[in-house]
């Protein structure tokens, strides 16, 4: 995974965890368009996402990433996403156990999604 080199880039961390929650990363990936274009009007120009156990990869955010000056990278796992969520601006989250607790610890909110991966 590459890195900005930048402090002041700002940056989306969405995370689903170690879980196979692809429902979330298809949504944003479909949403790519709309996504993008929010996060950059709020000064976001990296979005991490980290797909866990997922098998949809969100070549189409990617695209539309670059397309608007936006860098996209996704991961599935990583031993931990403590850097990941240091180094965020902004969290988007399934809101699972182990999610929860990072995002408490480093004073983020969460972002729930109905339903079960």
């Amino acid at each position: 995974m590459s890195d900005s080199g930048s402090k002041n880039v700002k940056t989306c961390f969405v995370t689903v965890g170690t879980t196979k929650f692809d429902r979330l990363i298809e949504l944003l990936d479909h949403e790519a368009d709309r996504f993008v274009t929010l996060l950059k009007a709020r000064g976001i120009s990296r979005i991490v996402l980290q797909i866990g156990r997922g098998e949809h990869k969100p070549d189409k955010l990617v695209a539309k990433g670059r397309e608007n000056g936006v860098d996209v990278v996704y991961f599935d796992l990583l031993p931990s996403l403590q850097e990941q969520v240091a180094k965020a601006d902004f969290i988007i989250s399934h809101a699972g156990t182990c999610d929860t607790g990072w995002l408490v610890l480093n004073q983020m909110v969460a972002v729930y999604g109905a339903g079960r991966p």
